[in-house]
């Protein structure tokens, strides 16, 4: 069977491969300018706008990719005092608008597979059920950061569109998260799960 290369088709596969060469290249610079935990892997993509806190305590594996405007941060544990630590195994990817916040820990596995808007949260802002009985109100700016432990999420796992994972979950190998979800408990490996 002939391949099409009808104009159209041959212009967005032009603009495939540019947008390719530009996130391959930008993740590059970042390797070189040693953004990252030791050890981490020079091929890395990412899309434009990536942000990035405390980058010295985030580890990418062999060919890692992350789509437009991305955020990673990791942020000081006002209890225990350290800073929390973000890696991904190797051919992991994520689309758009992706968001890891870490005061504890997040490890995601290889082969993991997420759509867009998809956000990782080890921690909160104090405790919320103490925060509201609490008759000295507190902005939440000014409550220190409280997590109920790490975010691990296995390999091969594919994680729906605006997912969101929260602190202390575990998710096992090769399990699905359907779109829209917040995930607040573990997840047995080979798992679809909804949401309950």
């Amino acid at each position: 069977m002939a391949r099409d290369f009808s104009g159209e088709a041959t212009s967005n596969y032009v603009l495939r491969l540019l947008r390719f060469i530009k996130t391959r290249l930008r993740g590059r610079v970042f390797y070189l300018l040693r953004l990252f935990a030791k050890g981490a892997s020079s091929k890395i993509c990412f899309g434009y706008g990536a942000e990035f806190i405390n980058s010295k305590r985030i580890f990418f594996a062999q060919n890692v990719s992350f789509g437009r405007m991305a955020k990673f941060e990791c942020h000081r544990d006002n209890i225990t005092g350290k800073i929390g630590s973000i890696s991904f195994g190797a051919r992991t990817s994520f689309g758009d608008y992706f968001h890891a916040s870490s005061c504890n820990e997040i490890i995601v596995g290889d082969d993991v597979l997420g759509s867009v808007g998809i956000m990782l949260v080890d921690h909160n802002h104090g405790s919320a059920k103490e925060d509201v009985k609490n008759d000295l109100p507190i902005p939440p700016r000014d409550r220190p950061l409280i997590s109920k432990g790490p975010i691990k999420i296995g390999n091969g796992v594919w994680i729906g569109k605006g997912v969101m994972i929260l602190s202390g979950v575990e998710i096992g190998d090769y399990s699905i998260i359907a779109a829209n979800t917040i995930v607040r408990r573990d997840i047995p490996a080979h798992t679809v799960y909804f949401g309950q």
